[in-house]
């Protein structure tokens, strides 16, 4: 498990710091800065993040949960990935792990991940790949020519968001983090914001139809966010959020593309 000292911490602000003054930043220290900036005004609001994969490897929020001691539930319906998941946060009080999959209903469902021969070498990432779909699996052929003979098939659990929240008794949440490999908009259309006060959503939209992520995008300005691309992702301000809307604002253009990138 990689462990972030102060020491770490402090020497990563400083190189952000520093660069924004000389070069246009990227898109991921885009999003540390804004994250950092809202959790020293929120720091006991809890988050909630779906498709936590091994909690530490492309993951945005780790630096901040290991730093500021964050407490919120990370969901990954994948056992042997849900296992590393737990061990990579060992020790880690206020969080909660939860071993299913978010969707529609509460059902078993195939899901699709990668049985890796052993000894073979692949990117990091190809150890995470999961997803109901399982054209967003083979959609990742040309690096990996190989991965239809790799592709297996096993049964998860899923509940729906509203008895994620209703289990842990949640009214509101601080960042909604979702990394669903193309499933991510099939989450979000079932969440009903009348219910639940979500400051932050970040979803992958990589893997979405551009019709969906039409459709998502729309959703959501119509329940007060403010959209922001990042690359593959997109990040959603709710309007309340003044504060994080001005200073995002000053890093991001409003039609979504970074202000200051490499």
């Amino acid at each position: 498990m990689l462990f972030l000292t102060r020491e770490r911490f402090s020497t990563y602000l400083k190189l952000v710091a520093s660069i924004c003054g000389v070069r246009r930043l990227r898109h991921s220290e885009a999003l540390f800065l804004l994250l950092f900036e809202y959790y020293k005004k929120h720091p006991k609001k809890h988050f909630v993040q779906i498709g936590s994969n091994d909690g530490v490897n492309g993951d945005p929020l780790y630096a901040h949960i290991v730093r500021e001691k964050l407490s919120g539930i990370l969901v990954e319906p994948v056992g042997y990935i849900f296992k590393t998941l737990v061990n990579n946060h060992a020790g880690s009080k206020h969080l909660i792990f939860e071993n299913v999959a978010i969707g529609s209903s509460s059902k078993q469902l195939p899901f699709y991940r990668l049985a890796i021969p052993e000894g073979l070498s692949v990117p990091p990432w190809a150890h995470m790949l999961g997803s109901f779909l399982k054209s967003t699996i083979l959609g990742h052929k040309a690096q990996l020519p190989d991965i239809d003979k790799w592709i297996v098939e096993e049964e998860v659990t899923q509940i729906t968001f509203k008895q994620l929240i209703d289990k842990h008794c949640l009214t509101s949440i601080s960042l909604l983090h979702i990394d669903a490999e193309g499933f991510d908009y099939e989450i979000i259309r079932t969440i009903d914001f009348s219910m639940i006060d979500i400051d932050l959503i970040l979803f992958e939209h990589a893997h979405l139809s551009k019709t969906d992520f039409s459709d998502c995008s729309e959703m959501l300005q119509g329940v007060d966010y403010t959209l922001f691309s990042l690359e593959g992702d997109t990040l959603c301000i709710r309007r309340h959020c003044e504060f994080l809307l001005n200073k995002a604002n000053r890093l991001l253009r409003k039609t979504g593309t970074v202000l200051f990138e490499s």
